[in-house]
């Protein structure tokens, strides 16, 4: 892929400012920084084709991001995920000790990297999600209006779906 250098001459016609005399592009831009991600930054698919660590990463505040997944788990996820044909939005991975969920279930399945919580924006969403969960053979679902958690955590029932609607 080229780049181009703008030269005052060519500059497009909305461009003001002080850097008139000299500019690039943003992919120029880009292709001048270093090629070494910064600590704790993950690109996309550095886990699976789909997935990458940061997507996992605990969101408590309090640690370096912790992202201690179970590679077979995100695998089988990952397979999930081709199945279903559409993208899986991670809202919770793997959660620390430090996590407030974690103090306040601390049996959760997301603190030994075997659960997610996946974002589910609409029916039609949450039942093609569904269905390649089941698909692929995991037997612990929870469902919710915007989310479905799933895990494989061998320390619990399987065989088990649970909903997280408020009771009537």
């Amino acid at each position: 892929m080229r780049y181009k250098i703008f030269q005052p001459a060519e500059q497009p016609a909305n461009f003001e400012g002080d850097f008139a005399r000299f500019s690039l592009t943003l992919g120029a831009w880009a292709a001048m920084l270093p090629s070494r991600r910064p600590f704790g930054a993950y690109a996309i698919g550095d886990l699976t084709a789909n997935f990458s660590k940061s997507e996992f990463a605990c969101k408590c505040g309090q640690c370096d991001g912790l992202a201690d997944m179970r590679k077979s788990f995100i695998q089988a996820l990952q397979e999930a995920r081709e199945d279903a044909g559409i993208s899986f939005r991670i809202t919770s991975g793997f959660r620390c000790p430090l996590h407030p969920e974690s103090i306040k279930r601390p049996t959760s399945s997301h603190t030994i990297g075997v659960a997610v919580d996946i974002a589910t924006p609409n029916s039609q969403v949450r039942y093609d999600i569904l269905a390649a969960l089941i698909g692929r053979r995991f037997h612990r679902i929870g469902i919710g209006k915007t989310f479905i958690h799933v895990d494989d955590d061998p320390n619990k029932v399987a065989g088990v779906c649970w909903g997280y609607y408020p009771e009537e």
